[in-house]
């Protein structure tokens, strides 16, 4: 499972770092540009993402209680549901936000 979320990690950040086109960005000139908002339900997996964004850009993700209008910000939405599969959904839902949705073990 630890291997499951670090590439999962590895996978958002790259995908957010590496592609010059995004309109979100997470990190410019090595500088955090977005925030992770707290959610209490989802604190484990809050600590990996701040954690593994650390190990790829030397430079953690910061926490805060809410967002201030002008960031971009990350929430996490645990869905509490059976599923076929284990998978978890990121999409957009404002020009600010980025989501990451899914069950307890997959985000």
């Amino acid at each position: 499972m630890k291997k499951t979320s670090f590439y999962t990690g590895l996978l958002l950040l790259s995908f957010c770092i590496l592609s010059p086109a995004a309109d979100f960005h997470l990190y410019r000139n090595g500088k955090p540009v977005a925030v992770i908002e707290e959610n209490s339900k989802c604190k484990r997996w809050i600590l990996d993402f701040v954690r593994y964004s650390a190990a790829c850009t030397e430079t953690p993700m910061p926490v805060v209680k809410k967002a201030a209008p002008h960031q971009n910000r990350i929430v996490f939405n645990v869905q509490n549901r059976e599923v076929e599969y284990d998978g978890f959904v990121i999409d957009f839902p404002d020009k600010r936000t980025m989501r990451i949705s899914g069950t307890g073990t997959s985000v």
